[in-house]
């Protein structure tokens, strides 16, 4: 910024740093650091901007963050997965859809380390949930969601990571 008042005569002193910073704005746009255009970007306030968007837990709703501390009277991995849909605009399938296993597996009693997430994508909460033995299937059409069992690979049951369960 020094070297610019050498530049300008004296009464251009105080404008040389709004000039540097218009040079600045100039070459972040040829360089294409601003990608943004201004159809996208919405100014609220003289220095305050947002995009124009929607969140993507918004167009995707098992990708919306959540943070959950399920209640004491949420005992079972069932009731922690009704709870954890109820505001999501998903729900479970009805009981009786689901396999022998599934329906055993839901009644089984939930984990404490299972009682509390941090701010993390609703069907990363889920994958946790199900764990590896299962598989989430997802109907977007009717918002209904289901659990599966994983396939067996060469008669051993697969173990965590081999089965897509939502991570």
């Amino acid at each position: 910024m020094f070297y610019l008042k050498f530049l300008f005569p004296l009464w251009l002193w105080p404008l040389t740093g709004s000039l540097a910073l218009l040079m600045m704005s100039q070459m972040a746009l040829a360089c294409g650091q601003i990608t943004k255009t201004s159809e996208e970007v919405e100014r609220i306030a003289r220095y305050s901007t947002i995009i124009a968007a929607p969140l993507p837990g918004q167009i995707d709703l098992l990708r919306a963050k959540i943070r959950i501390d399920f209640p004491d009277q949420v005992s079972t991995v069932g009731d922690a997965l009704h709870w954890l849909l109820k505001d999501s605009g998903y729900r479970l399938v009805p009981e009786t859809a689901l396999g022998r296993d599934a329906r055993h597996f839901l009644r089984l009693p939930l984990p404490a380390i299972h009682r509390q997430f941090e701010a993390l994508p609703l069907d990363t909460i889920i994958g946790a949930l199900i764990g590896p033995g299962f598989v989430l299937v997802q109907d977007p059409l009717h918002r209904l969601l289901s659990i599966e069992t994983c396939p067996v690979v060469s008669g051993i049951k697969s173990t965590f990571g081999a089965c897509q369960s939502g991570y």
